[in-house]
C-alpha cells in the first residue's frame, strides 16, 4: 500500500474539494519532517501477470505546504495548496514527496531490462498510451531500474493481432523511469513511432 503520513480532513471554504492556495485541514498520526507533502487519491490496482503481485496506483492531486498546528489533540494542521493537478479532495491521502517534473527529451535508451507495461495513469482499465503518457511498468529497483533511466519499448504483437508467425521485434518508443519500488515502476512515455499498449515490454525477448 502507499506509504502514508496523514489525510485531508477538511477544506475552509467547507466544500469537498480545494485549488491552489486554498487552505485546507490535515490530520498527521505523526509529525512528519517535512512540510510539504503531495496529496494523492488511491485509484485502483494492476496486476505483475508473471508473478500476480499487485501495485496500488494513486492519482497526485497537488501539493501541500503545512502551516502549524491547529489541535493537538487530534493530530489536526493547517496547510494550504501550493500547487494543484487536480481537485484536492476530503478523504485524500498524504505521501512524501514533490509533484515529478521530468524532462522528455531523452530518446536514446541508456540501460536494459527485463519489464513489461502493466497499466498506466488516468484509469486501471486503460490499455492504449500514446507520448508523454505515463504507464507502470513490473519492474522496479529488484531490476536494477533507477529513476532517470531510459528503456526502448518494443511493441507485442500478440495482443494485437491473433497470428502464431513469429515476428520480428519491433521497437516503437522509449520510456524513461521517474519512480521505483521494488518491483514496480512508473515512467514516462518519451517518445512513441504508433501506440503502446498493455503487453509491450523493454526487452525484445518478452516483446515475443
Amino acid at each position: 500500500e502507499p506509504m502514508t503520513v496523514g489525510k485531508v480532513t477538511e477544506i475552509e471554504t467547507d466544500v469537498d474539494a480545494a485549488v491552489e492556495f486554498q487552505y485546507i485541514v490535515v490530520q498527521l498520526p505523526e509529525k512528519v519532517a517535512e512540510n510539504k507533502l503531495l496529496v494523492v487519491k488511491e485509484v485502483g490496482k494492476v496486476k505483475d501477470p508473471d508473478t500476480g503481485e499487485s501495485g496500488h496506483v494513486v492519482h497526485v492531486q497537488g501539493e501541500i505546504q503545512i502551516l502549524g498546528e491547529v489541535n493537538p489533540d487530534r493530530n489536526l494542521y493547517r496547510a494550504m495548496v501550493t500547487k494543484s493537478m487536480d481537485l484536492v479532495e476530503v478523504g485524500s491521502l498524504l505521501i512524501s514527496g514533490n509533484i515529478p517534473v521530468y524532462d522528455t527529451s531523452a530518446k536514446v535508451a541508456q540501460s536494459s531490462a527485463d519489464a513489461v507495461v502493466i497499466g498506466g495513469g488516468g484509469s486501471t482499465d486503460r490499455k492504449i498510451f500514446g507520448s508523454h503518457a505515463i504507464v507502470y511498468l513490473n519492474g522496479g529497483s529488484g531490476k536494477g531500474m533507477v529513476p532517470g533511466s531510459v528503456y526502448p519499448i518494443y511493441k507485442k504483437q500478440s495482443t494485437r493481432t491473433k497470428t502464431n508467425e513469429v515476428q520480428n521485434p519491433l521497437e516503437i518508443g522509449h520510456v524513461k523511469v521517474l519512480r521505483v519500488g521494488n518491483n514496480f515502476a512508473t515512467a514516462v512515455i518519451t517518445d512513441a513511432k504508433e501506440e503502446v499498449q498493455v503487453g509491450d515490454a523493454t526487452s525484445p525477448t518478452l516483446s515475443r
